[in-house]
């Protein structure tokens, strides 16, 4: 059997023969079966569509997988050094979560100081350039607006959520909102870190300040307004107003009836 390792494995990228691709990695999986995987999905319409495929390899059987993404002849696009791959990739427009296992510790006055092992996430597109580096808590992509939101907990230095372009320009920095909430009808709710909530749009402009003690969530729904509660008192705020900044200076204790 030949002991075949990563590096032999990263020189798939630069071999110019696409007859040598197919032929090295159909060997490298033959010669070490046990050390390298392919990942498909059960739904067979889904696997059919993704245009590349993760795979693992270890250094040995005691070792964990790394993962990295080939493309259908073969080709490795991405390396294997991820220790989790979320998204599939069904067009080189689309963007990967990917994970890195990273040791961490919670902020000072979180009543926890051990040590922690735990993923950190970034983003990488279609062709393993970074978007984001893995350094984040949580990541939510937004394709139908070309977001990315991104959620750090007390693990982190900087806490709170930030958003993103979809090239990984920063929009909202991380911190400003405790959390943005899910993007729909190209709005999102925010809420501060103390407890007070607003709306942003998908520029990162204030539609609604955060000075309202609720908002009902619109998320996914067929509402044209949203539902805020400020002192005891509920108001609604239809969409095409919030969209078009009519409320988006309403900074006062005065609610607009």
């Amino acid at each position: 059997m030949l002991n075949i390792s990563i590096s032999d494995l990263y020189s798939l990228m630069d071999d110019e023969s696409e007859t040598n691709r197919l032929e090295r990695a159909i060997q490298l999986i033959e010669d070490n079966s046990d050390n390298f995987v392919f990942l498909n999905v059960i739904d067979g319409d889904v696997e059919k569509r993704r245009i590349l495929k993760p795979f693992g390899i270890r250094e040995n059987i005691w070792e964990p997988y790394k993962f990295g993404l080939m493309d259908s002849d073969y080709r490795i696009i991405v390396k294997p050094e991820y220790d989790s791959i979320i998204d599939n990739v069904f067009s080189k427009d689309d963007l990967i979560r990917v994970g890195k296992l990273t040791a961490v510790n919670y902020q000072k006055g979180t009543g926890k100081d051990d040590l922690h092992i735990r993923l950190r996430f970034g983003v990488i597109d279609s062709s393993c350039k970074t978007i984001l580096k893995t350094e984040y808590d949580n990541i939510y992509l937004y394709k139908k607006y070309n977001l990315i939101v991104v959620t750090n907990g007390p693990t982190c230095s900087i806490q709170g959520s930030g958003l993103f372009s979809w090239a990984g320009e920063e929009i909202v920095p991380v911190g400003k909102y405790y959390k943005i909430y899910d993007f729909d009808k190209e709005m999102a709710r925010v809420i501060t870190f103390d407890d007070k909530w607003g709306i942003i749009g998908i520029n990162g402009e204030v539609l609604l300040p955060p000075v309202y003690d609720r908002i009902w969530p619109f998320e996914g729904k067929d509402f044209d307004s949203a539902r805020t509660e400020k002192n005891g008192v509920t108001i609604d705020f239809d969409f095409a107003g919030l969209r078009a900044g009519k409320y988006s200076n309403d900074y006062s204790d005065d609610l607009p009836f």
